[in-house]
């Protein structure tokens, strides 16, 4: 539970920049999308934000990189 609260916590701190009214839909979708579905639909869920316009180039970056270094590799 601690490494959720965690990445919950480096969401919200890379979302910070974005205005009110859109921060809590995306770090909720993509938390959502994350933890149910999984990273690679996360990530395609982020470049449709950054096509969107929603966020910008480096944040997508930061994102995605975020999701990765807190994923679990299974075989």
């Amino acid at each position: 539970m601690r490494r959720e609260d965690e990445f919950n916590y480096m969401l919200g701190t890379l979302l910070k920049d974005l205005p009110d009214s859109v921060r809590g839909a995306v770090r909720g979708s993509i938390y959502a999308i994350t933890s149910k579905k999984g990273i690679k639909d996360a990530k395609e869920y982020i470049i449709k934000k950054k096509e969107d316009g929603t966020i910008d180039e480096k944040m997508e970056k930061n994102l995605i990189d975020l999701i990765y270094s807190y994923s679990k590799y299974r075989n």
